[in-house]
């Protein structure tokens, strides 16, 4: 409820309010009227970047290996940088190269495949994740702010084949991260849907999320990709890689 004005029912049965010529007043009921409490305080949203802060290792790489075979992913990933030498932008910034090179990649592999078969593959990988790929004390501190009444959201470049499953699995508000886009007769074009969400990406999807709503940020992250994720939260978490993702 917003505004901070007298509710209309707090009005009814008040006649000639303004006194004018010919009005009349008549007995007002002082009983008190129920209104709904109006809440000022921002909710807390905890938003966790995926690879390197939740898991242990990067997974889109491998998801893409699961889904299309390493060879051609090897294949798909020297023509991407093969496509960047050519068109002289490899000297460009590195966030811009990286997700152009997965605009490539993703293009190359997944147009074409049934948007079904993928969801399923992502859905066993994701258990396979949710399995033995988390990192405990991070999956502690997901936990802790669910216990204390936080939305806890994923805010991720990984694609949603998989995260969406896993963020079902560990009881998530919302799932934010890089998506496909599916025709009508649910094949994949390759192409991504608001382009990879990384970077400035994952404010503007978050802000997206909350759709107006006053909020207090607390988000956690491991790498650049999160830079500005972490500069806009109230606070702020650099977590430390395993040794395993770097």
């Amino acid at each position: 409820m917003t505004g901070s004005g007298r509710s209309p029912a707090a009005l009814r049965g008040v006649s000639g309010v303004e006194g004018g010529a010919g009005s009349t007043c008549q007995p007002v009921d002082t009983e008190p009227v129920d209104t709904e409490p109006v809440d000022t305080e921002p909710v807390v949203v905890a938003a966790f970047d995926f690879d390197g802060t939740l898991t242990r290792s990067d997974t889109v790489v491998d998801f893409l290996y699961r889904a299309c075979g390493r060879r051609r992913v090897v294949t798909a990933l020297g023509r991407a940088l093969a496509a960047e030498r050519t068109t002289g932008r490899q000297s460009r910034r590195a966030s811009a190269r990286r997700d152009r090179i997965k605009e490539r990649v993703s293009l190359d592999l997944l147009s074409g495949r049934p948007a079904a078969e993928l969801q399923a593959i992502g859905a066993a990988f994701a258990a396979d994740i949710q399995r033995s790929r988390l990192r405990p004390h991070m999956v502690a501190r997901l936990e802790g702010h669910k216990t204390a009444g936080h939305s806890v959201v994923v805010v991720s470049a990984s694609y949603s084949f998989y995260l969406k499953p896993l963020g079902e699995a560990l009881g998530l508000d919302a799932v934010l991260c890089t998506t496909v886009e599916v025709d009508g007769d649910g094949i994949c074009t390759g192409r991504l849907e608001g382009g990879n969400c990384r970077g400035a990406e994952k404010v503007a999807r978050l802000e997206a999320w909350a759709d107006g709503r006053p909020f207090e940020l607390h988000a956690y992250g491991d790498s650049a990709g999160d830079a500005e994720l972490l500069s806009s939260a109230d606070v702020a978490t650099w977590v430390k890689r395993s040794r395993k993702a770097r």
